[in-house]
C-alpha cells in the first residue's frame, strides 16, 4: 500500500492580513474499499513567521458524493514558541452534480510565549462551507466560520463568513481566485470588524 499523492499546490495572493506564498502537499491512501486516509502538509508564510502544519484524516466513503470522519492537525510558528493542537470531525457531500457542501467542528489548544510567561488557550471551532460548479472552469463558494476562545487573558467569539470565486484557465494547472469576507470578535476582547479582500494565483 503506498501515498497516493493526490494534488500539490502553491498559492500566491495578497491579502489583508497575509502577503506570502502558501504551500501544500495532500496524499490519500485506500485502506479498504470504504476506510482511507488522508495526510496534508502546508507552510504559510505570515508576517510574524512561517506557520508550519500536519493534518492527518481518517475517513469513510460509503459512495462516493460523500464522506465523513475525523481529523488531527498539529502547527507551529518558525522563530516562535507558538504551537496550536487540534482535533475534530469533519463531512463533505454533493448535493447535486454542481454543488459540494462541507462542514468541520474541532477543538484545540494553542500555546505561546507571551511577556515572558507561556500560556495556554483551549478554543472550539466549527466551520460551514458550500461550492457551486457553474461550468468546467468557474466555482463560487461561500464559508461561515465561528471559534470561542475562554481564558483570564482572552474571552471572545470570532465570526468569519467569505464568498469569493476560482477560475481555471483551461488546459493549465493555473487558478485565479477573489474573495471577499469579513471578520469580527465580540464579547470581552471585541474588536472592530473588518473587511478582507484576496487576490490570488494557484
Amino acid at each position: 500500500m503506498g501515498l497516493n499523492f493526490a494534488e500539490g499546490e502553491l498559492p500566491y495572493g495578497i491579502t489583508g492580513n497575509t502577503g506570502g506564498p502558501i504551500g501544500r502537499i495532500t496524499g490519500d491512501s485506500c485502506l479498504t474499499d470504504a476506510l482511507a486516509m488522508q495526510l496534508d502538509l502546508s507552510a504559510t508564510s505570515y508576517a510574524g513567521g512561517t506557520l508550519g502544519q500536519i493534518d492527518a484524516h481518517i475517513y469513510l466513503m460509503p459512495r462516493e458524493s460523500f464522506k465523513y470522519g475525523v481529523f488531527v492537525s498539529l502547527a507551529d510558528v518558525d522563530g516562535r514558541e507558538a504551537t496550536i493542537g487540534s482535533a475534530g470531525v469533519e463531512v463533505i457531500s454533493d448535493v447535486s452534480d454542481r454543488t459540494q457542501i462541507e462542514a468541520k467542528a474541532e477543538i484545540g489548544i494553542a500555546t505561546h510565549r507571551m511577556a515572558g510567561a507561556r500560556r495556554n488557550m483551549d478554543f472550539i471551532a466549527a466551520r460551514f462551507g458550500a461550492f457551486h460548479t457553474f461550468n468546467d472552469t468557474t466555482t463560487a463558494y461561500i464559508e461561515a466560520s465561528v471559534s470561542e476562545f475562554d481564558e483570564a487573558f482572552l474571552r471572545a467569539v470570532a465570526n468569519g463568513v467569505r464568498v469569493g470565486l476560482h477560475y481555471d484557465i483551461p488546459s493549465q494547472p493555473i487558478r485565479i481566485s477573489a474573495t471577499i469576507g469579513y471578520d469580527k470578535m465580540s464579547d470581552r476582547n471585541s474588536r472592530k470588524g473588518e473587511v478582507v479582500t484576496q487576490i490570488g494565483v494557484t
